[in-house]
Formats: structure tokens, sequence, C-alpha cells
């Protein structure tokens, strides 16, 4: 599996303007109603019609379902001077681990991926 094919949380897009698309999509979607049909729907039935449309199913984290992977990999320090870096231009690789964590959610499958960006930066 490679990176880009994983479902990975909060890794692409933006929340904030997909949340904003589906607000300003609010009043296309009345519009759509043909006008005698709309005078004729109670205010209950339009808002019943609308949150079928535009809701976003929760993220839920299924925490005991969570696991790990680990690997030992090759860390490419050079330039770092800790580590005592070449004048030569030669690569150093350190020994290293890698851990993966899995954690399975439900919810949106497109909203969940959303990157939460300036949205949580109190300006808003």
């Amino acid at each position: 599996m490679t990176r880009t094919d994983r479902n990975y949380l909060f890794s692409r897009g933006d929340l904030f303007s997909s949340l904003g698309a589906r607000t300003r999509s609010v009043s296309h979607l009345i519009e759509e109603i043909p006008q005698d049909q709309f005078l004729a729907t109670s205010v209950d039935t339009l808002v019943e019609h609308l949150v079928a449309k535009l809701a976003i199913d929760p993220l839920v984290l299924h925490e005991d379902q969570m696991a790990m992977e680990h690997s030992e990999v090759k860390i490419d320090v050079t330039g770092r001077f800790e580590y005592g870096g070449s004048l030569d231009g030669r690569a150093i690789l350190v020994d290293g681990h890698q851990l993966t964590f899995h954690l399975p959610f439900s919810g949106d499958p497109v909203e969940s991926q959303r990157k939460l960006g300036h949205f949580w930066g109190g300006s808003h």
C-alpha cells in the first residue's frame, strides 16, 4: 500500500472550505424545488430534505481496533552535526525504528480526510 492510497484522517483538502461550500449550497438546493412544491411543503419537511442531503456522519474512532506495525529502517542523518557529518558528501545512515499506527474510523469518508487548517486558529 502506498502512502497516497491510504485513508488518512485530516490529510486532504480543507475542512473549513468544504463546510462553507455545503452551507452555500443550501440556497441552490432550495431553488431546485419547483415553486408549487415548495409552497405546498411544510417547513419541517423542507428541513428534513435539506438535512438528508447535507448531513455529515460524525467521525468515530475505533480505538479498540487500533494496531501498530514496527519495522527497522535506516534513517538518513546526513548533515546532522551530532552524527559526525561527512565532508565528502556521503550519506550517513543510522539504525532506527518506524512505527505505523492504524486507527480504524467510521464517519463521512470524504470530510474525515479534510485538513483542519486555519479553522481551528480561533479567528473564525
